[in-house]
């Protein structure tokens, strides 16, 4: 869902509530992109309420979380919860009484008339959202993003975020030189410059002496090297 010209769509169709008084309105999506989905954003905006169940073995209650999945290697059919509590691992037939028994608990609980509820098919009960399946589905899709993206958005309920490089802002600092004006030469009239940062290479380009060449570019090695 996208932004039209007249701004955000679920802003719009709230404004058209404005002459209800007993007006309830309810989002409801399956998550796409983290930095984007609409759906993320009022949730987060809310009470956040998630679904917790209780430990077979130890009671404690837990939102059942794709991190507390976990099955002997190449077993996905014998997936199973770990609970973070007592470190019991509970089989996939105690699923059901752990859902019945199951609560929803606001971590936010301060925010008063906006209710947010967190489902994921960790705790369906229905036949193709078995642990098993599921940990057989994760395997074949964990090496493709096309395929891994569903399996995070609709399995899970998550946002999907794509993979990225992270810029140690303290290493880039220490690449910082110092540099002078004093040293220009007198047929210079203008100076400008500008960057290209690649994958591991920053390209610098200026003009030449004569002023009339396209440019001159020099390789900046990111990683050390110059």
């Amino acid at each position: 869902m996208e932004a039209s010209a007249e701004g955000n769509p679920l802003a719009l169709a709230e404004k058209r509530t404005l002459s209800f008084r007993d007006r309830k309105i309810i989002v409801g999506s399956t998550p796409l992109l983290e930095d984007t989905s609409h759906v993320l954003r009022a949730y987060a905006a809310s009470d956040m309420r998630v679904f917790e169940c209780p430990c077979s073995e130890c009671g404690a209650f837990t939102e059942i979380m794709w991190q507390h999945i976990e099955w002997p290697p190449g077993e996905p059919e014998a997936a199973a919860f770990r609970c973070p509590h007592c470190n019991g691992l509970i089989g996939e037939e105690h699923k059901p009484q752990m859902v019945t028994q199951g609560r929803w608990r606001a971590t936010a609980p301060g925010i008063a008339n906006h209710a947010g509820f967190r489902l994921n098919s960790l705790v369906s009960l229905l036949h193709n959202a078995r642990w098993g399946v599921l940990a057989a589905e994760f395997l074949a899709a964990k090496d493709n993003p096309e395929t891994l993206m569903p399996f995070v958005n609709t399995v899970l309920a998550q946002g999907w975020r794509a993979a990225g490089e992270d810029i140690d802002d303290l290493a880039l600092a220490s690449r910082v030189e110092d540099f002078s004006l004093d040293a220009i030469p007198p047929e210079v009239l203008v100076i400008t410059a500008g960057a290209d940062v690649q994958r591991g290479v920053i390209l610098r380009l200026g003009a030449g002496r004569d002023m009339l060449r396209a440019g001159a570019y020099r390789a900046l090695r990111a990683h050390g090297g110059r």
